[in-house]
């Protein structure tokens, strides 16, 4: 580490004079095509997917937008050439190893009372993830920064001067005003300079038979593994090629038996420090099993090795600095097969309106199935009034409870050992997933899929997820996967900063706005009656109603994805004086904030904001009251329902009627949440 350091210290000496030095004599601003160039150099060394510019949007790094003056270029080129060096509070990375052997690493950016909630980013996108503290194992706070230490690796001087004109030209952002400056597109045609390839002979061990073959891609532009998860059996002799199509080197570590020690793995090839080109970032690490070699954009490498003789999950990541938390998967090590095989078709051609008993009919064309797995498209003939069974053999590795998944327009059906697990029969669009669950023995299982198409779309899709592994695909319509993990295609969740929408709700006026909090909480907003009017916990809203689900005029309510509780009636809960002597609150729209919207209304002279957040104990509402000016005449709330715990940070309460004394009510907060 020491030397590490001293190698920087020389490299900023270095550097910063010849890249101040054009700048510090004339203060001339940089040229825009420099600063232009500098924008695409920052998509294209992955900086986008971590840093936001617009001073709102929650990152997994630093919102440039957000600082509080503009970075100058000195700070700018130490943070990139030593990003751990001094990482900005809150936003060290923390990996979550839950009870139940889930590992998931990212930012904390909530932790209230019995929960936790983790900001991602992976596959370029930012998600949350909430844990119950309760369910989690460890939490294993990350001292080494995410970034990569060689950003700039490669650059020309000239490249690195343009970086750093634009970081310096990005502007502090007023949180309340748009930032038009993330236009980013990326330069197809820059290539960064890449650590040497290994060149000596190959004498590493190699199969003519081998028992299973698997292929990996890496997903450009994203640091991605395409595949997450594959099964071997003990003691079988395997194939694994590496295909890297990104512009970026990569490389596939298989580590020891465990839920982290692909961390451990990472940990130890960062440590290589300056060293870890030159090693190609191979370590000396006990828990390192198998290795490819650092593969060059376009290239790909091939290992052949034995699997482990013990069942287990053995996890698989990329060392290189910066990558481990985006790239890393499991082999699963396990005598028993799994998925389906020995499968054949019957295909028939009718009109029904149900599921009918194929056994008592004739089918159009039947046989064996070549493919891996079951699908309609490419043995039908037409493309209405159609219907499919297909028998296979199911095999399951282990004992336990396994989880099967349906979504299909028209009717479908999953059978196993002559037990239907999952009934969606009938005639209906595919807008929903239907699911069902069975205790399954380790072994061979008969399993049944059956379909029948009356009009309109043709859509068939089916998985599964047990003990161990998540959703897999039993069918092989493309998109399998992306349907099963998220069904609803009108499902609006909550990801990254808060989301506020207009839409038709149940239980409130035509202008309601539901608004979705990070962390879990949601509540809807009546704006023609300027008043909360319920909340709910979980997932934020399925709007396929009010949006006719794709197939028509819409206009239903909006369906809250969690259970709700009221907060407010029907009659505006806030005084001040005397309620008969108060005008109707007037709407006067709403501010966005990096936590959330306050909304603004008039009553009378008197100018109201309120500012709704999830409560300390995030079972409730806690709603901010600012009033301009401050009333010279007492300020009351009234609480409309029954079922809620009321507290406030001014006033006394008599039952359910808070009381603030006149002159004191400038600013004021009130919790409401529902009994346990």
């Amino acid at each position: 580490m020491k030397h590490e350091l001293t190698r920087r210290v020389l490299l900023l000496n270095l550097l910063v004079p010849i890249l101040l030095v054009s700048h510090s004599v004339a203060a001339a601003p940089p040229s825009q095509e420099s600063v232009t160039r500098g924008k695409v150099l920052f998509t294209k060394r992955a900086c986008a997917n971590c840093h936001a510019l617009d001073g709102k949007t929650v990152s997994i790094g630093p919102n440039f937008g957000d600082f509080k003056e503009k970075l100058s270029r000195s700070k700018a080129l130490e943070n990139i050439l030593n990003p751990s060096k001094e990482i900005k509070k809150g936003y060290a990375s923390t990996v979550v190893v839950t009870r139940a052997g889930k590992v998931i690493t990212g930012r904390i950016i909530g932790d209230t009372g019995p929960d936790v909630t983790l900001l991602v980013s992976a596959a370029g996108k930012i998600t949350t993830h909430k844990f119950k503290r309760a369910k989690v194992e460890e939490f294993l706070t990350v001292k080494t920064s995410i970034m990569p230490t060689d950003l700039l690796r490669g650059l020309k001087p000239a490249d690195t001067d343009d970086l750093l004109n634009y970081l310096v030209s990005i502007k502090v952002i007023d949180p309340d005003k748009p930032n038009t400056d993330v236009d980013l597109q990326p330069d197809h045609d820059h290539h960064r300079a890449l650590t040497p390839p290994y060149t000596g002979p190959d004498k590493r061990p190699r199969f003519d038979e081998v028992d299973h073959e698997i292929t990996i891609n890496v997903i450009p532009k994203k640091m991605q593994y395409t595949v997450e998860l594959f099964d071997v059996r003990p003691g079988s002799r395997v194939k694994l090629t590496l295909i890297n199509r990104d512009e970026m080197q990569h490389n596939l570590f298989l580590c020891a038996e465990g839920k982290t020690t692909w961390l451990d793995v990472a940990r130890a090839a960062w440590a290589l420090g300056p060293d870890g080109p030159r090693k190609r970032y191979v370590s000396d690490s006990d828990k390192v099993l198998q290795q490819t070699r650092l593969v060059n954009p376009n290239s790909s490498d091939t290992i052949y090795f034995i699997a482990p003789s013990t069942e287990g999950v053995y996890p698989y990541v990329c060392t290189i600095p910066g990558h481990a938390f985006l790239m890393r998967g499991e082999m699963h090590v396990m005598s028993g097969r799994r998925g389906l095989s020995d499968l054949t078709y019957r295909y028939y051609e009718g009109s029904w309106h149900k599921l009918p008993d194929f056994d008592k009919l004739t089918p159009s064309k039947a046989g064996p199935l070549k493919a891996a797995l079951p699908g309609i498209a490419k043995i039908r003939k037409v493309n209405d009034h159609f219907g499919f069974v297909f028998d296979g053999k199911l095999h399951v590795a282990v004992d336990g409870k396994y989880k099967f998944y349906l979504v299909s327009d028209d009717g479908s059906r999953i059978v196993i050992d002559g037990r239907t697990v999952v009934d969606y029969d009938g005639e209906h669009p595919d807008s929903e997933q239907k699911t069902g669950s069975i205790e399954l023995a380790r072994g061979e299982h008969k399993f049944q899929l059956q379909f029948f198409e009356a009009g309109g779309g043709e859509v068939l899709f089916a998985g599964w997820s047990g003990p161990g592994f998540k959703i897999l695909p039993l069918t092989s319509a493309k998109g399998t996967l992306a349907r099963l993990r998220d069904p609803m295609t009108y499902r609006m969740l909550v990801e990254g900063t808060p989301r506020v929408m207009r839409l038709n709700m149940p239980n409130a006026s035509s202008r309601a706005i539901a608004v979705g909090l990070i962390g879990g909480m949601n509540y809807c907003f009546d704006a023609a009656t300027c008043h909360v009017r319920y909340g709910w916990t979980g997932e934020f809203l399925d709007v396929g109603p009010d949006r006719g689900h794709g197939r028509g005029r819409g206009g239903g309510e909006c369906r809250p994805l969690g259970p709700r509780f009221s907060i407010a009636g029907p009659e505006f809960p806030l005084s001040i004086g005397t309620a008969a002597q108060q005008p109707p609150p007037r709407f006067a729209g709403y501010r966005r904030s990096i936590l959330g919207p306050t909304f603004m209304y008039t009553l009378g002279n008197t100018r109201v904001e309120q500012f709704v957040e999830a409560s300390r104990s995030g079972r409730g509402l806690t709603m901010e009251f600012t009033l301009n000016p401050t009333p010279d005449v007492p300020v009351s709330f009234q609480v409309a329902v029954d079922g809620l715990v009321h507290t406030s940070s001014a006033g006394t309460w008599n039952g359910r009627t808070l009381t603030i004394p006149a002159g004191t009510a400038d600013t004021f907060s009130i919790t409401l949440e529902p009994k346990p």
